[in-house]
């Protein structure tokens, strides 16, 4: 019993999401597909629109046979230590492929940019995203182009640093681009959805009908609605303690502070935070490591999986879980309760900061289930 593997947050499930499964379905039959999801916050340093339980829910009605979460500590990350702890963590499941969506829709570019990015003489020392930049203008190889394409050779070199036996394959994205803020058709990005869902327009013909209900019956948690909880964090923390939180460094905890006393908005907040040193999603990061109180320490001592938390199953997932759990080379649980591992402390904290009303009996909580 073979199973592929997909990386997602879902931010919402949306037309594109369904056609990125039912091509991996197509180019590889009779598989599961297993896909690792970002629980409450996101790899750009964002809360989840919806919680990871509604999520996950979503994904096996979209036809997911199995949802695994990636702990926050390895989700709230830059492209290459999002995807590197991604695919370790589904190398450790068995799967056969994993099957991303990229602007090329061919893996042959991605290669060539690996032999680029390990032969090439710019300065190793450099940022990724800085060396990404002057390698696009050295080889003009569009894998170093565009996020989907970046993130999808982060996956491609993290297989092959990992020496793991995963074959890396990409789909064609339909129609809209990581960024792209415009409806084309029934396919839109999820960047396009969260802004009809801000300005309260249509935006039905580019989801499935049970992500219109979830999105129509579910609160939306944004950075706005988190803003409260962490300005108080930021004005009663005294300044050496904040300096110890993830990602905060060379002072700007005071810049966050002072920034905090007037912002009365997170938006405003960021704009009086932001300087050309820091990107957006670098101090969204910052700012999710405040409000979860997360140490860079933590950070620092959670670079290893310890665990595979499932977090929803069809029937069939089941099936494939029992042939693979022997061998498995990390314990399969489905409540926190079953580990004390750091990576579930810093996973409760998160829950409970994302909001109080979904973070209850998070150590018990069982996986979400699909019935066929």
């Amino acid at each position: 019993m073979d199973a592929i593997g997909l990386i997602v947050e879902y931010n919402p499930l949306h037309n594109g999401h369904l056609y990125h499964i039912e091509q991996a379905k197509l180019s590889y039959p009779n598989t599961k597909i297993i896909a690792v999801m970002s629980g409450n916050f996101l790899q750009r340093g964002e809360p989840a629109l919806l919680n990871k339980w509604v999520r996950t829910k979503l994904a096996l009605d979209a036809g997911i046979d199995l949802i695994f979460e990636l702990p926050y500590a390895h989700a709230v990350q830059k492209a290459d230590q999002f995807a590197w702890h991604s695919v370790k963590l589904l190398t450790a499941l068995n799967v056969k492929a994993i099957i991303f969506g990229s602007e090329i829709g061919s893996i042959k570019p991605f290669s060539k940019a690996y032999q680029q990015w390990m032969s090439c003489d710019i300065d190793h020392t450099l940022r990724p995203l800085e060396r990404m930049k002057l390698l696009h203008n050295k080889t003009h190889n569009p894998v170093f182009a565009s996020p989907n394409n970046t993130l999808g050779f982060w996956y491609y070199y993290a297989a092959k640093q990992q020496n793991s036996p995963v074959i890396i394959d990409t789909i064609q994205r339909k129609a809209a681009d990581y960024h792209d803020d415009n409806f084309h058709g029934t396919i839109a990005s999820a960047t396009a959805i969260r802004q009809s869902l801000s300005r309260n327009t249509d935006y039905t013909m580019v989801v499935p009908f049970y992500t219109a209900e979830a999105l129509s019956t579910q609160t939306h948690i944004t950075w706005e609605h988190l803003y409260p909880k962490l300005r108080h964090i930021l004005l009663t923390t005294p300044t050496q303690q904040i300096s110890l939180f993830g990602l905060v460094s060379e002072g700007i905890e005071h810049r966050l502070q002072t920034a905090a006393l007037s912002a009365h908005t997170f938006e405003d907040f960021l704009k009086l935070v932001k300087t050309k040193r820091y990107s957006l999603t670098h101090l969204q990061r910052i700012c999710a490591h405040i409000l979860t109180q997360t140490t860079q320490i933590d950070l620092d001592n959670c670079q290893s999986l310890s665990y595979l938390r499932l977090l929803g199953s069809s029937p069939c997932g089941f099936k494939y879980l029992r042939t693979i759990r022997k061998t498995c080379p990390l314990p399969i649980v489905t409540s926190l309760k079953q580990t004390d591992s750091l990576l579930a402390t810093i996973e409760y904290t998160a829950t409970l900061a994302y909001d109080v009303e979904t973070h209850l009996n998070e150590f018990q909580r069982k996986p979400c289930l699909s019935i066929e």
